[in-house]
C-alpha cells in the first residue's frame, strides 16, 4: 500500500488505551477508521481523545467481538458501506497478576483465554476471510515482550500472549505467496498512554508512536521483517 491517506482501517481494541493511540495515528495520516466498541464510556473516551477535525474519519459500531454473528455483522456494514477493508490492527487483551498457573482459578483462566486469545481468533476469521476473497490486506497483531519470556505471578499472559505470537506466524506463512500481508508488533517495554499519566517513562514509545510505527509499515516506509514481527 502506498498510502495510509483515504484507507480504510478497522481497529479492534481501539477504545482501549492503547488501541487509542493507534486510531488517533491512523486518523492522522488520513485513514478513515472503524472501531468496534462494547461499552459505551469508553466510546465516548475515545471520540473525546480524538481532534475535533478528524471526528469525520471515526466510526464507532457497537459490536462484540467474541460473538460470531456481531462480528459478522460488522464486517458486512464495513463492506456495504464504504466497499473496502484495506488495513486490520488488533490491540486485544489485558494484564493480569496475582497467582501461579496451578492456583490460578478457573473462572481466571477462562475469562483471559476469551479476552486474550479467543478474541483475536473471533476477530481475525471473518477479516481473514475478506482479505482472501480480494488477495490483499494489512492484518497487524500487538503483543508483548510476555510472548517471549515466563512471567511467574503473571504466567497465564505469558502462555497466551505466546499463542497469540504463534498464531500471527501461522497467517503469515498460510498467507505466503498472496497480496496479504500479516505482521506482529512487540512493544519490549510498557507503552506510554494517558492512563498511566505520571509513571510514563519518557523512553518508552507512545501509543501514538505504535499507531505511525504502524502506518510506516503499511506504506513501506519502514523495512519489512521477513518474520513479520517487529520489536520496538
Amino acid at each position: 500500500m502506498e498510502t495510509v491517506r483515504n484507507s480504510l482501517a478497522l481497529v479492534a481494541g481501539g477504545t482501549g488505551y492503547v488501541g487509542e493511540g493507534i486510531v488517533k495515528s491512523l486518523l492522522d495520516r488520513g485513514a478513515r477508521v472503524v472501531v468496534p466498541f462494547r461499552n459505551a464510556e469508553k466510546a465516548d473516551r475515545l471520540r473525546a481523545a480524538v481532534s475535533p477535525p478528524l471526528l469525520d474519519g471515526l466510526d464507532l459500531q457497537h459490536t462484540v467481538i467474541t460473538d460470531q454473528d456481531s462480528m459478522e455483522h460488522l464486517m458486512s456494514y464495513i463492506i456495504e458501506t464504504y466497499g473496502r477493508l484495506d488495513i486490520a490492527v488488533a490491540s486485544l487483551g489485558g494484564w493480569y497478576y496475582g497467582y501461579s498457573l496451578h492456583r490460578m482459578p478457573m473462572e481466571d483462566w477462562q475469562a483471559l483465554l476469551t479476552n486474550n486469545l479467543n478474541s483475536h481468533f473471533m476477530f481475525m476469521k471473518p477479516v481473514m476471510e475478506y482479505f482472501y476473497k480480494v488477495n490483499g490486506g494489512e492484518y497487524v497483531m500487538i503483543n508483548g515482550s510476555a510472548s517471549e519470556k515466563p512471567v511467574p505471578e503473571s504466567g497465564v499472559i505469558s502462555v497466551l500472549a505466546g499463542a497469540q505470537k504463534m498464531m500471527g506466524q501461522v497467517l503469515r506463512e498460510e498467507a505466503h505467496g498472496t497480496g496479504i500481508q500479516v505482521s506482529t508488533l512487540i512493544p519490549t517495554q510498557p507503552v506510554k498512554t494517558r492512563e498511566r499519566m505520571v509513571d510514563n517513562m519518557e523512553s518508552w514509545f507512545s501509543a501514538e508512536e505504535l499507531g505511525q510505527f504502524i502506518c510506516d509499515i503499511v506504506e513501506g516506509s519502514r523495512p519489512r521483517q521477513d518474520s513479520g514481527v517487529y520489536y520496538l
